[in-house]
């Protein structure tokens, strides 16, 4: 089960512009802005069995029985964040609403970090996620992160959660929890864990087709793949990437959208590679950062592909967005009270600090 929908910015000739004031807070979808400022309620939630399934997301593989086994996001497998999560439509967005910047479902809300900070009726879950203990309830605040679409009718409730658990049988003898409020949080990466890239390409990624890849390049498709990000300290609005095929030596970055359940995705034009050049790949975070990873040639076609994803190529990148600017932004739209052009030149103002004009790096790792 999993969902979410608008936002307060934009994406215009390159930049990010802020279209609407601080009363989108109070609407039942949230924006990212005010997810990070603003606690969010609901009056309930629920369980969802995780096991044997990457879900929408692809916050884990395919073999996943407990925390151990998923091969997910570092931040993940190291405890650091307590369980995964399906998140509301108004939340998470639906393909009959998109989420905020009218991306499709989930581009921007998956691998997003969640403080629950208040929740009822909910049993103390232990770290593998397997089992649990009536006898004590779950200490709050905890983390969560996003991993799935809460697609159920139930769902329909703002704010609502859906926990995972990897067992056949859920946490419900005492009934579902109840009475939580939790926010969005930058994602608890410090020093040490770094973005990471599931690279999938047609065969790969999917349940039906258990293959062994001992080479990616062997079955790499340079018309069409697509790329999940994850690790992410924040939530991610754009993915490009380098196009090898530049004009006159000027290297160009060309924009993956996002397809529902199959990530960004490069399509349209064959992925031509140059043995001497790098692949890039450029990330945007919500609030404006931009990093840049560099992989060569060989560490993406000669490296063997996951088996927990099925032959999907798992790069771990050398990267991570600094701790985010949402206060920031959220201070910009309490002083927004004039026109459009107003509010734009203002935010343009603002955003100096985070991205040079050029659209170069300025914060993020170097």
């Amino acid at each position: 089960m999993r969902s979410w929908s608008s936002f307060c910015f934009a994406v215009a000739a390159g930049a990010l512009i802020l279209r609407s004031a601080s009363a989108a807070c109070e609407k039942p979808s949230q924006d990212i802005a005010c997810m990070f400022q603003e606690p969010i309620e609901a009056a309930a939630g629920s369980y969802n069995s995780l096991t044997h399934q990457v879900a929408y997301c692809k916050m884990q593989g395919y073999d996943t029985v407990s925390r151990a086994s998923s091969e997910g996001p570092s931040v993940f497998t190291s405890g650091l964040v307590k369980i995964g999560v399906g998140l509301a439509h108004n939340q998470f967005g639906s393909a009959a609403d998109p989420s905020w910047l009218n991306l499709p479902e989930g581009a921007a809300t998956c691998g997003m970090c969640l403080e629950v900070t208040k929740v009822s009726n909910m049993p103390a879950i232990a770290d593998d996620l397997i089992t649990w203990d009536y006898d004590r309830n779950m200490t709050v605040p905890f983390l969560a992160m996003v991993f799935d679409q809460c697609t159920d009718e139930i769902c329909d409730q703002s704010g609502y959660l859906d926990f995972d658990v990897y067992s056949e049988t859920q946490p419900v003898k005492k009934g579902n929890p109840r009475l939580m409020e939790w926010r969005a949080v930058d994602c608890p990466v410090g020093e040490t864990h770094k973005l990471e890239y599931l690279v999938c390409t047609p065969g790969t990624c999917n349940a039906d087709d258990p293959r062994s890849v001992p080479n990616f390049g062997a079955i790499f498709n340079p018309d069409f793949f697509a790329v999940f990000v994850r690790n992410h300290r924040l939530p991610v609005i754009k993915v490009e990437m380098e196009d090898p095929d530049t004009i006159a030596g000027v290297p160009s970055f060309r924009d993956m959208p996002f397809t529902s359940g199959l990530g960004w995705t490069w399509s349209g034009k064959t992925f031509q590679m140059d043995e001497a050049k790098d692949i890039k790949i450029r990330v945007t975070a919500a609030d404006g950062q931009i990093v840049t990873e560099r992989f060569t040639k060989s560490q993406f076609l000669d490296s063997p592909g996951a088996p927990a994803y099925r032959g999907g190529l798992l790069l771990h990148g050398q990267k991570q967005f600094s701790p985010s600017k949402f206060s920031a932004s959220k201070q910009l739209m309490a002083n927004m009270k004039e026109d459009t052009e107003a509010q734009s030149n203002k935010y343009v103002s603002l955003r100096g600090s985070m991205i040079d004009g050029e659209g170069k790096e300025k914060s993020g790792d170097a």
